[in-house]
């Protein structure tokens, strides 16, 4: 019984620290394409998506822990 509900729990740290990472990611990519609409360059908007991504990764994995 407590190993059918040890491998549920994990699997519910997995799908938390997804839903963080996604959300960190969605909001970069908004912040970046707000980036666009200012006129401002469009180098800028790619560096704002790498961080993004970055960020989102480590978010994730520190979640994930």
């Amino acid at each position: 019984m407590f190993r059918y509900f040890a491998q549920y729990a994990h699997l519910d740290f997995i799908v938390r620290a997804t839903r963080n990472s996604h959300y960190v990611f969605v909001i970069g990519f908004v912040l970046a394409m707000a980036a666009l609409l200012m006129d401002l360059s469009p180098s800028l908007m790619f560096m704002m998506l790498f961080l993004s991504g970055f960020v989102s990764k480590i978010i994730g994995v520190t979640t994930q822990l």
